[in-house]
């Protein structure tokens, strides 16, 4: 009988070239548990000298035996790794349960992605080439081959450590590159698993390192020579950062970053199904979802109906200990996360939106110590306040109106994001408008559901550049060599 996961009560120490080593420094540090503040486990706190471990040792891997491996030999590796993934999934929900709060209903769904996204990879690198091209010198055959990068920086956001972790590591070990998985220290419980999950999986040492740390070991990683390629997924000010970082080493980079994403609810529009997707994006994950929408912007003519139906969702939410099968709603991530949202809440209401609270969580013995924030409509809300045009990452919502099709569009654009946006309308020609009007890296139409691992992911705008998910992903972490063979 498989035994209910529980977190180690040794501190997880990063693995570097296959083997798990305490920090160079000794130093540690502590994660929490967010639903009700308790210490869940200790890590090793990395620095420069354990960064610099990592990426000698992914270096020798790419050097060396990874380098060598056949790309069906390397298929077969990510197989093996993803069996790991599939053998630990029940492990993994409750992991993220209490790592980052999101309720075990939930996580115990999402971790099954963990294991498809790896196979998709492992299949699709079978098809990785180059091509000929028909020049116009007819002395010369001419052709391109796809070549890896080197190593891999990989950095990881708070929200979704495991599957944005797999999602980072598969397209670049698929390409034949080796990687340094870097975590948010606010939830590294589950990055600490899929390194456990690379040794079981007879992954050979050092193509996938797993380091612990906050801004020290991830700086170091965007600045060494040998990294070759920097992924990041988190806030827009830290990609700012690490964009100007990276330009001493000319490094490639893809950063997916914040995103403000509109709901264009038009007065045709199948009313349910907007009010479940903006209820959906207000609720999961506890709205600490960066492609979720939290501008909700709709039609005067069916603005009071889409509140009132969306009202009655959010009142009989049930919020509750994450680890509860009937918990919708846990916890947002930390103290100051909880702190940061409260404070865009009272910027709201100095604005002039009236600030509406849903669950009232007084008196909630069990959700004393924890990080909980009820979630909210902003009515009234208009599109130049500090709400609607700053990313809450929470469960705030602002309500904006709009009269016709082009206020709407104009609505929708007027940010300095372009991560995502949704569209319900019954109206085709006028949803085509809107997807080709609309700035945003994805656009949805009459659906909610932003993301899957077989379709490209990534912003425009502020919200980043280059792509994860689907086939991109695996050529944005390639390079193209021309070859210009004279036949006559």
């Amino acid at each position: 009988m498989n035994r209910p996961f529980a977190p180690s009560t040794a501190t997880y120490q990063h693995l570097i070239d296959g083997r798990h080593t305490h920090s160079k420094s000794g130093k540690e540090f502590e994660a929490l548990n967010p639903s009700n503040g308790e210490v869940l486990a200790t890590f090793s706190d990395g620095g420069e000298e354990d960064a610099n471990a990592a990426v000698d040792a992914a270096l020798r891997a790419y050097e060396g035996e990874w380098g060598r491996l056949t790309p069906k030999e390397r298929s077969r590796h990510l197989f093996r790794f993803a069996d790991e993934l599939r053998r630990r999934q029940s492990d993994f929900a409750m992991a993220e349960t209490l790592d980052v709060g999101r309720p075990v209903a939930l996580t115990s769904q999402e971790m099954g992605g963990l294991a498809d996204s790896m196979e998709y990879y492992a299949g699709l690198l079978l098809g990785l080439g180059g091509e000929t091209l028909n020049i116009s010198d007819p002395t010369l055959t001419d052709f391109t081959l796809r070549e890896p990068l080197g190593v891999c920086a990989l950095i990881t956001p708070w929200n979704y450590p495991a599957l944005l972790g797999v999602l980072k590591i598969a397209p670049a070990l698929a390409a034949g590159n080796t990687v340094v998985l870097k975590p948010s220290e606010l939830t590294p419980l589950s990055s600490a698993m899929l390194g456990e999950c690379a040794l079981s999986s007879g992954m050979p040492p050092g193509a996938v390192n797993v380091l612990h740390g906050g801004v020290t070991p991830g700086t170091r990683l965007v600045r060494h020579p040998d990294v070759a390629k920097v992924s990041f997924t988190g806030g827009t000010a830290t990609g700012k950062k690490i964009f100007a970082e990276a330009a001493g080493t000319v490094k490639k980079l893809t950063l997916e970053l914040g995103g403000k994403s509109p709901l264009l609810v038009f007065d045709d529009a199948d009313l349910d199904a907007a009010v479940a997707a903006a209820f959906t994006d207000n609720i999961r994950n506890s709205g600490q979802v960066c492609a979720a929408c939290s501008r909700l912007i709709v039609q005067d003519e069916i603005h009071d109906a889409f509140v009132e139906q969306l009202e009655a969702r959010l009142r009989a939410v049930r919020i509750g200990i994450p680890s509860d099968p009937e918990t919708q709603m846990g916890p947002v991530v930390s103290a100051v996360q909880r702190n940061w949202i409260q404070s865009c809440l009272s910027a709201a209401e100095g604005e002039g939106a009236e600030v509406r609270r849903y669950v009232d969580l007084g008196g909630r013995n069990d959700l004393a110590c924890g990080f909980f924030v009820a979630p909210h409509l902003l009515l009234r809300a208009r599109n130049d306040m500090k709400t609607s045009r700053t990313e809450v990452f929470g469960p705030v919502q602002s309500v904006i109106r709009f009269g016709d099709e082009a206020e709407a569009i104009a609505l929708a654009n007027d940010s300095e994001f372009g991560l995502a946006a949704a569209v319900y309308t019954r109206d085709t020609g006028r949803a085509m408008r809107a997807v080709r009007q609309i700035q945003a890296g994805t656009v949805c139409v009459n659906a909610g559901h932003k993301v899957s691992v077989d379709a490209p992911f990534g912003g425009y705008r502020q919200s980043g550049f280059g792509k994860e998910r689907g086939i991109v992903a695996m050529l944005d972490d390639t390079q193209i060599k021309n070859v210009r063979y004279a036949v006559a």
